[in-house]
């Protein structure tokens, strides 16, 4: 008996260590086998002490061990034990799959999102680790410029005016207040300082999060907001200038622990931005770039938002051709559970989550029954931007939505334990013929030498009527093919009443 509870009570710890409550990896493997040995060493001490009461120990050493292990290695020592714990308790393969796809497109507990602080293209001037002034302890700060035709200036540059981002406007980078601010710092002169007034005039932002944005070296007496006031993503704040410690007119941009100007930076990046380099075009949700980087922020498209915005009760139908050349018909609901996430759900109960921002559509959390359809729904349009424009971007998408071979798949499991995910590479064009937006996304299964597999999705966009075709295609052939038949909202007496999707988008 005394063997059976030693066991339980380590195999619970393990379990629940491991497997509910930190991110699943070799670290979490470590830290649960640790946990299990604790308890299993607290058993048998504990059983010893109560058997002179008479009492059985039960499953009290899981307890203990848990919470041993739980305070030992809190979330408060910051660090890498930051992303360790899970924010809620769930499945191994549900929790790696959802915070590597999450992770992906920008959302991480240890580090900021913040929207680009400006409109139009701007230039890293100085990064994380700047050899100027980014040291510890403003090592996570990010300073911008304007240049044309790789100069930041025109003519001379022996005035402030003659510097391209001198006067352009700063925006607000996130939701939160204003706590505190100066305007009162004269424009330096190019070439010089102001070492005495370092910060020169700034904007300091208290986050809904707890911390605080500083965005500093701005135009005197240009501030826009006052403090108290509520900002918003892309509200004017001020003017870009050259006040304080700026030898040339930049916008100095960082995310603080505390409300006093200039004290410990945290991590932060940019979401919601095209990265432009002389590899590539970019658009990505987390950006941390590097100097020299050019950074857009993106125009929105209003029209796409609104065609793919879903509401509650809608119903999208499709007319299904696949491999075996049969048509059917498909339809999806867009339903509603009591936390508020927003699903679509296909009439077999398999469902996939899915949010609406300003920025983009994403997809996640797959769950239900098999439904290839839906899996091909989710491979063509999992994460689309709302920008205007030709672009490209990279995703996460789980693994198990992939029509992989089962000997890929099994080498993939086997070779990739801790990688639920595999990277999508998406291209977006505007096709001027047909007036609809061609979203191709290549899926690949890396890693596996000779092995490795792609697939290739393609989605048409219709700023009318939302996805109006998709298709998956798998070693050369379309093995899905789907058009947009109908759709609306169902009339709650006499059933569906839905309306036939336009000719032309379709």
């Amino acid at each position: 008996l005394l063997s059976l509870i030693v066991r339980m009570n380590g195999v619970l710890t393990v379990c629940v260590l491991g497997g509910l409550y930190a991110v699943p990896g070799w670290r979490s493997a470590i830290v649960a086998l640790t946990g299990g040995f604790i308890s299993c060493i607290m058993a048998l001490a504990l059983a010893k002490v109560f058997s002179l009461s008479g009492l059985p120990v039960l499953a009290l050493p899981f307890v203990l061990a848990c919470y041993l292990v739980f305070l030992g290695l809190s979330p408060n020592r910051g660090g890498n034990w930051l992303r360790f714990w899970l924010p809620e308790p769930t499945l191994p393969e549900q929790s790696l799959e959802q915070m590597r796809q999450a992770s992906a497109r920008g959302v991480d507990v240890t580090s900021v999102a913040l929207r680009a602080p400006f409109s139009g293209t701007w230039q890293v001037w100085q990064g994380f680790f700047g050899e100027y002034t980014h040291k510890v302890p403003w090592q996570y700060a990010l300073d911008f410029i304007q240049t044309s035709s790789g100069s930041s200036y025109k003519g001379l540059g022996s005035s402030v005016t003659d510097y391209h981002c001198y006067g352009k406007p700063i925006l607000s980078p996130a939701y939160g207040r204003v706590v505190d601010l100066r305007y009162d710092v004269l424009d330096n002169a190019p070439g010089e300082v102001n070492t005495a007034e370092n910060w020169g005039n700034y904007i300091i932002i208290l986050l809904d999060c707890g911390l605080y944005v500083l965005l500093a070296h701005l135009q005197k007496d240009s501030v826009k907001v006052a403090v108290d006031s509520r900002v918003v993503p892309g509200q004017l704040l001020a003017f870009a200038g050259n006040s304080g410690r700026s030898p040339q007119p930049h916008l100095h941009m960082h995310v603080q622990e505390g409300i006093l100007p200039g004290t410990r930076t945290v991590p932060f990046h940019l979401t919601g931005v095209i990265e432009n380099s002389h590899d590539f075009t970019n658009y990505t949700l987390r950006s941390c770039p590097k100097e020299r980087a050019l950074i857009t922020a993106p125009n929105r498209n209003a029209a796409l938002k609104k065609a793919l915005h879903l509401n509650v009760g809608n119903h999208l139908q499709f007319e299904v051709a696949k491999t075996n050349h049969k048509t059917a018909s498909a339809t999806f609901s867009v339903t509603m559970d009591l936390a508020g996430h927003y699903a679509l759900e296909s009439k077999s109960g398999a469902r996939v989550s899915f949010c609406t921002t300003d920025d983009v559509v994403a997809f996640y959390d797959r769950t239900g029954p098999d439904d290839d359809v839906l899996d091909a729904v989710i491979l063509s349009i999992g994460l689309t931007p709302l920008t205007e424009g030709s672009i490209t971007w990279t995703d996460q998408v789980p693994r198990r939505l992939l029509p992989m071979p089962v000997a890929t798949r099994v080498l993939s499991t086997i070779i990739k334990p801790f990688s639920t995910c595999e990277q999508s590479v998406y291209e977006r064009k505007w096709d001027p013929i047909l007036q609809i937006w061609t979203q191709i996304g290549k899926h690949t299964v890396s890693g596996l030498g000779p092995f490795n597999w792609t697939c290739l999705t393609e989605a048409h966009l219709c700023e009318a009527t939302g996805l109006v075709k998709f298709k998956l295609i798998a070693n050369g052939e379309t093995t899905i093919e789907a058009a947009l038949a109908a759709y609306g909202v169902p009339d709650d007496n006499e059933g569906p009443d839905i309306t036939a999707a336009e000719p032309a988008s379709a």
